[in-house]
């Protein structure tokens, strides 16, 4: 057990961190649906503090172990190791998050790593997208989409940038940006119904429609 103020500092400095990038990780992409049990994300906070740990004593091993040894050597250099430490626990870990997700979502980052598995045929034998929704609105790309509901009824409208649909592991619902008013046999009339968007839940939906944006309200393709 730690018992110096110091050692508390070091055991801190060596647990710490993971939580830190899980919660910055989760504010920036959301919770991966087997993270849904509190003891999973206990466990990756503990391996993300490892890793952070490993690093840390490559980097900063011999002044540690001196300031370990010699508390009193900690005292003139107070100030040094509060910002040492707000940089190694919080800024680091927090910032480490926000670049792994930005740079594994890039487009080009996505590019290379296909081109990379192909050309040394290592691309994996299954798809970790978890469901058939997740997968269709990764990749949806601005148009229509049209949903037929379990009583025989369409909703609809313009699904683009400021649209969204959610992902695994909670239910299935839909933001259209434009809601459009639809006929009976699932064709978008001209008439807006919703212009400041609309929300469909999705869970009982037969049919879910991806239309091109170059069709006429879907016309051509209902």
């Amino acid at each position: 057990m730690p018992e110096t103020w110091v050692q508390v500092a070091i055991v801190l400095t060596v647990v710490m961190p993971g939580f830190v990038y899980q919660v910055s990780r989760r504010r920036v992409g959301g919770p991966d649906p087997d993270e849904r049990e509190f003891g999973v994300r206990v466990l990756r906070a503990i391996a993300a503090s490892a890793v952070f740990a490993g690093l840390y004593a490559v980097i900063l091993g011999p002044k540690v172990v001196s300031y370990a040894r010699d508390p009193s050597e900690a005292l003139v250099d107070v100030q040094l190791i509060g910002v040492g430490f707000l940089v190694t626990v919080v800024a680091i870990p927090w910032l480490t998050a926000r670049v792994v997700f930005y740079v594994r979502t890039a487009r080009w980052f996505v590019a290379a790593a296909d081109w990379t598995l192909d050309r040394l045929r290592l691309r994996r034998p299954w798809n970790p997208t978890p469901s058939a929704w997740d997968f269709a609105f990764e990749k949806a790309k601005p148009g229509w989409v049209r949903v037929r509901l379990s009583d025989g009824s369409w909703v609809g409208g313009w699904f683009a940038d400021h649209s969204f649909a959610s992902s695994f592991p909670e239910p299935q619902e839909l933001y259209l940006e434009v809601g459009y008013v639809m006929d009976t046999d699932g064709k978008f009339t001209d008439d807006i119904s919703a212009p400041a968007g609309m929300i469909i839940r999705c869970q009982e939906a037969v049919v879910v429609d991806f239309i091109p944006a170059d069709t006429d309200n879907g016309e051509e393709e209902a």
